[in-house]
């Protein structure tokens, strides 16, 4: 080999580091730090050397789940300090807070904070009783007496596993049955891990229900109740099992009656799963229909799939005439998807269309569970008129009592993450490919069947590796909007 040779492999050599080096430090610098905490709440400031495009906020849940709290997509700014609120802290443990950090160089960063344990305050309320300086008791219509959370009440109370002593008591009429007590609870929401469930009296009797509850504490009382308890009915830990056909509805109360439901169906058997997509070509090209069914075979689902799609028109002029099809089953799922310009410019005509469907399918099926798409615009599309559109789909889906269908959401987020995956048709700047076509499917099956997509055997014509990423994905972006 010649010297020269040599020398020029030896320069390419040095020019690569040099270059990875040279990437590396330029590199934005991100600092995150707690600078207030007291009993209201923490401060944490965000600083940057390079200028913050936008801010998403992550907080890790008792299940070690993490839930979206904040978004911010107009920071342009170096450092912001942002507040966080005492009723998302916790005073027994630190709180993990994870955030996105989107650059103006188009960089995204991860990083996390743990904000310290939130000062408790002791305080006492009474109401027509006496008052003590200790424990923060809670007297109403009497005296309290603060021993292993009991309570006096005009009536009888069983409160089992109760070992929390100098606890909070309160004097109150009526009846009830608690398990699992914790005092001090301050409850601020409920929420159940499903609102529908589905069984049936031969392969699929019994499901768990989990209740979510934000609290200054880390557990509350928790009362489960059901509607009919000749179709189902609900242990203390919130297992529903299927007893005999119909509708009934499971009910979940904490210490302060805030109550979370969940309406469940049973079936004889186990009949196949009926979906029905209303829309045009951003439902058919690709077959993101068939996609769904066969994400749902391979979990172990059996699902049919029916469309009613008319190319480029809106759900208001399909529903009058494709309305035989939209009312010719009883159908379990529904799937909305709208014309593009009706998403960013007609809002009146997407809530028209919207309620013609809700209304054409509810005569079949009252029990029918709606899902608007939230999706995507065109490839290109500015950030004005994503925002637009996605809000135009939260309104109508509020509106008529639908979910939502992250799926446009879930392209932004693999545009921006994995530029390799092509997720548009070749020179087509608004149609699905049949990457797109398998990462909307997905996105449909996670907010459908309230199951992570993730690991799931059916890839399309995907790689293995891609078909994962978009499973990812798809699961992410849902986790972050709920």
């Amino acid at each position: 080999m010649k010297k020269t040779t040599i020398l020029f492999i030896i320069f390419i050599f040095i020019a690569g580091i040099l270059l990875v080096l040279s990437s590396k430090s330029n590199a934005a610098n991100i600092n995150v730090e707690q600078v207030r905490l007291d009993s209201q709440g923490a401060s944490i400031r965000i600083s940057s050397d390079v200028r913050i495009r936008s801010l998403e906020m992550y907080i890790q849940n008792n299940s070690g789940k993490y839930i979206r709290f904040y978004s911010a997509s107009n920071v342009n700014s170096t450092e912001k300090v942002y507040f966080i609120s005492q009723w998302r802290l916790s005073q027994d443990v630190e709180t993990l807070i994870k955030i996105v950090v989107g650059l103006d160089n188009g960089d995204e960063q991860n990083v996390e904070i743990k904000i310290g344990k939130v000062p408790q305050n002791n305080f006492n309320n009474s109401q027509n009783g006496n008052t003590s300086d200790n424990n923060s008791n809670n007297s109403q219509n009497g005296n309290s007496s603060q021993n292993n959370s009991n309570s006096n009440q005009s009536g009888n109370n069983s409160q089992n596993n109760s070992s929390t002593s100098n606890s909070s008591n309160n004097g109150q009429n009526g009846n009830s049955s608690q398990s699992n007590s914790n005092s001090n609870n301050q409850e601020r929401s409920i929420s159940l891990n499903k609102t529908s469930l589905t069984l049936d009296l031969t392969n699929n009797k019994k499901e768990r229900l989990t209740a979510e509850v934000t609290s200054s504490n880390s557990s509350a009382n928790l009362i489960w109740s059901t509607s009919n308890s000749k179709v189902a009915k609900v242990d203390s830990n919130g297992n529903v099992t299927a007893v005999g056909t119909g509708t009934a509805t499971v009910t979940v109360k904490a210490n302060n009656n805030l109550s979370a439901k969940c309406s469940v169906t049973v079936r004889a058997n186990s009949e196949a799963i009926e979906i029905l997509f209303v829309g045009n070509s951003k439902t058919f090209m690709n077959y993101i229909p068939r996609k769904v069914q066969a994400l749902a075979k391979s979990a172990g689902y059996t699902v049919n799939v029916t469309s009613a799609t008319i190319a480029a028109k809106s759900l208001d002029y399909i529903s009058e005439n494709k309305k035989n099809i939209i009312q010719e089953k009883a159908y379990d799922y529904v799937i909305m998807q709208e014309r593009t310009d009706t998403y960013l410019n007609e809002y009146n005509t997407f809530l028209n269309g919207a309620n013609n469907v809700k209304k054409l399918v509810r005569s079949k099926n009252p029990n029918a569970e709606l899902f608007v798409r939230q999706t995507w615009v065109r490839k290109n599309s500015s950030s004005s008129d994503k925002k637009k559109a996605y809000n135009n789909a939260v309104m109508v889906a509020e509106k008529i009592g639908a979910k939502l269908i992250y799926d446009g959401r879930a392209f932004d987020r693999c545009m921006t993450r994995y530029q390799n995956i092509i997720l548009f048709e070749l020179n087509d700047n608004v149609h699905q490919s049949e990457s797109g076509a398998y990462l909307s499917a997905c996105a449909i099956y996670r907010a459908v069947f309230d199951k992570s997509p993730v690991g799931l055997n059916y890839k399309a014509s995907l790689t293995k590796t891609n078909a994962k990423k978009l499973q990812s994905i798809a699961n992410y972006v849902y986790n972050a909007n709920n």
